[in-house]
């Protein structure tokens, strides 16, 4: 439910108000959508290096895809 709420707002480009709950959830929420929303906020802010850091450790289809 959460990470819907986060689209909903990136979609609405709500941009400062997704990353503020997205920050909230972050910890808690181990959804894989959650990764991909943080590279997508380290993408936008092209803070490239932190974007491979958020999927350091992972090693799932889609972190994996992600970091190419």
């Amino acid at each position: 439910m959460a990470v819907n709420a986060i689209v909903s707002l990136l979609l609405s480009h709500q941009f400062d108000a997704a990353r503020s709950h997205w920050r909230k959830i972050r910890g808690e929420n181990k959804h894989a959508a959650m990764r991909g929303i943080g590279v997508y906020f380290h993408l936008k802010d092209k803070k490239f290096d932190d974007a491979l850091n958020v999927l350091q450790d992972e090693q799932d289809m889609f972190s994996i895809f992600l970091r190419s």
